[in-house]
């Protein structure tokens, strides 16, 4: 308002001046005109100066208003914006589905690939296991056994022990002293000078892909409990179908028993087609009642090792039922002993991941080679190559891997 009055006043001087301006240039002009003339202007200014602030005001107040809806408008189109500063709960929901559908997408894919890494891990230990065998072979003449007799019972250090300081393991094979008498493992109680050992767990004897824990506790026959470490890696007895069971029992179709002096000399039906060591799971370390079915991956039934031609040829396993005994989850869970039911020692009776579980009585066992990976298990060949063995291959040809001279021509698909 106030600038609006200077305004008028401004234009009100001009118009003055606009009336006198004539009379002042004119010569001869007397006061009494120039009071006229500026009466007259007043006069004229004031009338006129009306006008120019009434359309001064009017112009001040359009202005306004043309600001006012500038800023009115400017406001409505912030406010929308301002109004929704997140996501509503469809597109949160919309949001979650992809990313969920991502993740489904992707996480196979991660797993395979932890997989495939896993596998060549365990690849990798066989492969310095089979190495390991050959410089064992080369100093000792002989491949590693499952232990030579002792005054009752053999001294079953296992293959895997004696494979210690060529797996850069030199310090826990100076733990073991291989004069100690073992002892019969279900009447004799461990020699604690072997305690230390037997605890250690090997990074090279367990399989990546095996998440079972390393140690587990062994319930010796006094009642003591030690901890004991078991391996995922077993050496061949043999075939299994020549009916020994128990590594201490005698002489067999394959590489390691008590007392055995097997050399690759012996090995007629090639190394590359004979196999000295593979793979299978370790138990949990618990006992289950025969009324309940655990996974037969990981426990063995406590039944006679005879039913298994029965249970072969009627593929029901009510055979097995109709005797079992309950369900033991020590298997491979005791890498020092070999003639031990939880030693490093093992047939191949049963295909690759068979349905039908390991049977175990006494030291006598009938197993199967086991794994995680998808499609069958890896294996080492006596000339030191690790292969991977499908679970869907012929039993002729899978007997055929654990015999050193059976004479088949069957090797490894």
């Amino acid at each position: 308002m106030r600038n609006t009055s200077c305004c008028a006043d401004r234009q009100r001087r001009w118009l003055v001046f606009q009336v006198l301006l004539p009379l002042l240039r004119k010569k001869g002009t007397s006061c009494g005109q120039l009071k006229q003339g500026l009466k007259l202007g007043t006069g004229f200014a004031r009338e006129h100066g009306q006008r120019l602030v009434r359309k001064n005001w009017r112009s001040v107040i359009g202005k306004s208003r043309h600001m006012n809806e500038r800023r009115k408008s400017k406001e409505s189109s912030v406010k929308p914006l301002l109004s929704r500063v997140g996501f509503t709960l469809v597109e949160l929901l919309v949001v979650i589905a992809i990313i969920g559908l991502l993740i489904a997408l992707l996480l196979p894919a991660v797993q395979a690939a932890r997989e495939a890494a896993r596998r060549a891990q365990c690849c990798n230990n066989l492969r310095q296991l089979g190495l390991a065998m050959h410089n064992y072979h080369d100093i000792h003449r002989m491949l590693p056994n499952a232990g030579f007799a002792g005054p009752t019972y053999p001294n079953d250090y296992s293959p895997l022990a004696k494979l210690l300081p060529f797996v850069e393991q030199q310090n826990l094979h100076n733990l073991i002293d291989f004069r100690i008498t073992l002892g019969h493992v279900g009447r004799d109680d461990l020699p604690e000078a072997l305690w230390e050992a037997a605890r250690t767990p090997v990074s090279i004897f367990l399989c990546p892909s095996d998440g079972e824990k390393p140690l587990h506790d062994l319930t010796l026959p006094s009642g003591r409990v030690i901890p004991v470490a078991g391996a995922n890696y077993a050496m061949n007895q043999g075939s299994g179908r020549d009916g020994m069971f128990n590594p201490g029992f005698g002489a067999t179709d394959g590489l390691c028993w008590v007392g055995a002096e097997i050399r690759l000399d012996d090995v007629l039906d090639g190394t590359s087609n004979t196999l000295a060591l593979t793979e299978s799971l370790r138990g949990p370390g618990t006992s289950l009642p025969s009324t309940d079915r655990p996974n037969h991956q990981i426990f063995r039934a406590r039944a006679p090792t005879t039913l298994i031609d029965a249970i072969e040829q009627s593929g029901d396993l009510s055979v097995l039922y109709s005797q079992l005994s309950g369900w033991d989850g020590t298997r491979l869970m005791y890498w020092l002993r070999g003639c031990s039911p939880t030693g490093p020692v093992m047939n191949g009776r049963l295909l690759p991941n068979s349905r039908i579980p390991d049977l175990v009585s006494g030291s006598a066992k009938v197993t199967a080679a086991r794994s995680w990976h998808p499609g069958g298990v890896n294996a080492c060949l006596c000339d030191g190559s690790v292969r991977f063995v499908s679970q869907t291959i012929a039993s002729t040809a899978w007997y055929a891997l654990w015999t050193r001279a059976g004479g088949e021509v069957e090797s490894v698909p």
